[in-house]
């Protein structure tokens, strides 16, 4: 089931990212993370769940990994997909509430 989902997800986000592309790529230059976070989870409109396992649980999973790369004394690189930064259940919310002070560059 969650196999179909995924594929069901993949078709979606295909047909509705490809004509947001210039919207995306202008959003992200302006840093304006709402319409980022709006447009990355349209396709996931009818996939609650699989937004779920493929998004917040990961999210959740990584925060603790993150915090030790916060708390050691050398600089790190985390690198994720922009949908793992936006929204309430985002890494950078996540951080937020967990006490970090974090900063939109």
């Amino acid at each position: 089931e969650e196999e179909a989902a995924f594929l069901r997800y993949s078709l979606r986000d295909l047909r509705t990212i490809i004509p947001q592309l210039k919207e995306l790529t202008d959003a992200w230059k302006s840093g304006d993370v709402e319409v980022i976070g709006n447009l990355l989870t349209d396709a996931f409109a009818d996939e609650d769940e699989l937004f779920g396992r493929l998004v917040t649980e990961r999210n959740e999973a990584w925060l603790p990994r993150v915090e030790e790369l916060l708390a050691g004394d050398q600089r790190a690189l985390v690198v994720v997909g922009a949908l793992h930064l936006v929204g309430s259940g985002g890494l950078v919310t996540l951080l937020q509430e967990a006490g970090y002070e974090v900063e939109q560059l």
